[in-house]
């Protein structure tokens, strides 16, 4: 149940789970002590997002859902991350862009076959081969229900009933946030206008694009939160249901930049949710327990000594009952990066009904996302924390800086 390894450099006593390259997915590896885990026979899984199922928030981080579709062993995963919410810009667009107004939109042209009209704002072509910010940044705000696919490129046509002049396509959308309708001049009839599924968003090509509001007045919105921290848990059964692996996850979805706590004084408090797995076995004939919890996570750290300790309480159990436990998060080391680590064995220290287990286990983490102040915004980690010989827990948490 520890977490360890690198799932996306698998050793053979790996248990880890790591976002893939290109955030799309989770990876997930389980060793089997001999061999590296190379292909899901062996132990290594790509688990997609479950988009139909809905994951409840955990102390106001926004929680999915991921499983491996192939058939046999199932593999899922619960994640929670920290996304922000799309953020109200200027309003659409005008004559000119300008504070009040985001784009300037074309004027003096009402020519049906033109690739720009009146009140649209051409959208750069060509981009699905590009990777520069500013055409990445289009493509996230680009949103067409219409297109089916998931992965490649769709081309949109002329219907044969449509006059034989070259004019232009139309398809309903939103761009950066705002609903109405994209337009495109194809190069020829024949030709079309295309469509690719780019990593965040569409990409527009194979013609000329623009796009025209339905209300020019609307207020622009910032495209979904693309960088935030997430942690959860994993679970592995084996096609017979014989065989179960769990463990935590934790990592940073999008581009994570390193925080620097050397000149930081003062403590800061950080407090959010934690989750994972658990199994509780009775040794006098009463009932056993097992299966998932969400719980508090509170943590303090101190750079000043460049330290931090912390604790997991209000356990929700499997059955979404409370369970009276708590687990102690003993005093760890704050690196210069924000590393929080133990190089002691008996990390954690598990409470049940106020009988506390002897330490045991260990946690780690990081301190991530440097606010204005410099002081991190979050903290994420992972523990596992034993109780006597009848307990095991593992599980991940995430906290924001109150």
């Amino acid at each position: 149940m520890r977490a360890s390894g690198d799932a996306n450099s698998p050793a053979a006593t790996d248990r880890a789970a790591a976002y893939n390259a290109t955030d799309t997915a989770i990876i997930v590896s389980i060793g089997d002590g001999t061999n590296p885990p190379s292909a899901p026979a062996s132990g290594l899984h790509t688990l997609s997002e479950d988009k139909k199922t809905t994951v409840a928030a955990n102390h106001g981080w926004a929680g999915k859902r991921y499983a491996d579709p192939a058939g046999g062993d199932m593999v899922e995963a619960m994640v929670y991350s920290n996304v922000e919410a799309p953020k109200q810009g200027k309003k659409f667009g005008g004559a000119a862009a300008n504070n009040e107004f985001e784009y300037a939109l074309t004027s003096g042209v009402t020519d049906s076959t033109a690739a720009v009209q009146n009140g649209e704002v051409s959208i750069a072509t060509g981009l699905a081969t590009t990777t520069t910010p500013s055409e990445l940044a289009i493509q996230a705000r680009v949103t067409i229900p219409s297109v089916t696919r998931t992965a490649g490129t769709e081309t949109i046509k002329f219907s044969p009933s449509d006059p034989s002049t070259l004019q232009r396509i139309d398809v309903s959308g939103s761009y950066h946030g705002v609903s109405g309708t994209y337009y495109c001049k194809p190069t020829s009839r024949t030709a079309g206008c295309s469509v690719s599924v780019a990593a965040k968003g569409f990409a527009l090509g194979s013609g000329d694009w623009a796009f025209k509001p339905r209300d020019p007045n609307a207020r622009v919105m910032s495209s979904a939160d693309s960088d935030y921290a997430s942690y959860g848990w994993w679970i592995h059964k084996s096609a017979d249901g014989k065989k179960f692996t769990a463990s935590a996850f934790v990592d940073f979805k999008g581009t994570a930049t390193t925080v620097e706590i050397a000149d930081l004084q003062g403590t800061a408090m950080y407090v959010g949710g934690a989750a994972g797995k658990y199994a509780l076995s009775s040794s006098t004939g009463g009932t056993n327990d097992a299966g998932h919890f969400t719980a508090r996570a509170t943590l303090e750290a101190d750079f000043g000594d460049d330290t931090v300790s912390g604790a997991i309480d209000n356990f929700m159990g499997a059955d979404e009952m409370k369970r009276d436990w708590s687990v102690e998060l003993k005093e760890a080391a704050l690196g210069a990066d924000g590393a929080i680590t133990r190089t002691a064995d008996d990390d954690t220290v598990w409470t049940i009904g106020g009988t506390a287990a002897a330490a045991s286990g260990e946690w780690s983490g990081n301190l991530r996302e440097e606010g204005t102040d410099g002081v991190p915004k979050a903290a994420t980690g992972i523990f596992y924390t034993e109780y006597g010989t009848a307990g095991r827990m593992v599980g991940a948490f995430g906290a924001n800086k109150q």
